[in-house]
């Protein structure tokens, strides 16, 4: 890194979008810290719960059949162990997320996928805020070829994730995640594809930062 300053990404994304793969890629390219699923392994041990108890306050819908076996096996989900005779509230797992964080991004430049923290890093100097979107008809074949269900399922699961990541974001920030206002690049991925987008926040953070604080190894 050419600077002692971090650098923060935060990605929303709407289901379907490919925001975890351009997230991914974009973290390989420019050696960031990618933070997504360890957000919620991190919160669980700080709450002393088990990690299924976090996970049913995230703003996403992990998957259709997991929320299945949690509707349908209650019993044996609350069983696992030890750890999960204490339940946090919703309040309690996004505050204890929030300072995860915020925390992590005053060590090192990161990307931090969803759950709300476009608003709990808005007042950061260094913090890019991207929401990445797609088609309603290409985020239905993108859920589909990556569930393994059918179209029917898809645009299901499509409308239960975004209703949820809408409410999540509404409860705990105020902000209507679809408010551009919210962030510094809107980028269609069925547009322009994974590849080219990845280039065009690249080529943002050189404009923005002016190769001060970018660690300039990326991989073309």
């Amino acid at each position: 890194m050419n600077g002692n300053v971090p650098i923060s990404i935060t990605i929303s994304k709407q289901i379907g979008s490919e925001g975890s793969l351009l997230g991914k890629k974009l973290a390989k390219n420019l050696n960031f810290l990618y933070f997504d699923s360890d957000i919620i392994r991190e919160t669980a041990k700080k709450l002393r719960t088990h990690e299924k108890n976090v996970e049913l306050f995230d703003e996403r819908i992990v998957s259709i059949w997991k929320n299945i076996y949690k509707t349908y096996n209650l019993n044996k989900y609350y069983t696992y162990s030890h750890l999960e005779s204490y339940f946090p509230s919703d309040n309690e797992v996004f505050k204890v997320q929030s300072e995860i964080i915020q925390s992590i991004s005053k060590k090192q430049s990161v990307i931090v996928m969803g759950r709300a923290s476009f608003y709990i890093l808005r007042n950061y100097q260094n913090h890019v805020s991207i929401f990445v979107h797609s088609s309603y008809p290409s985020r239905v074949k993108k859920v589909q070829q990556y569930y393994n269900i059918s179209e029917s399922k898809a645009k299901k699961l499509i409308w239960i994730n975004d209703k949820k990541q809408s409410n999540y974001i509404k409860y705990h920030t105020k902000e209507d995640i679809y408010d551009l206002h919210n962030y510094d690049l809107c980028i269609n991925t069925e547009s322009i594809g994974i590849d080219n987008a990845k280039e065009v926040i690249i080529s943002y953070l050189k404009k923005r930062f002016q190769k001060k604080i970018i660690p300039f190894r990326y991989k073309k």
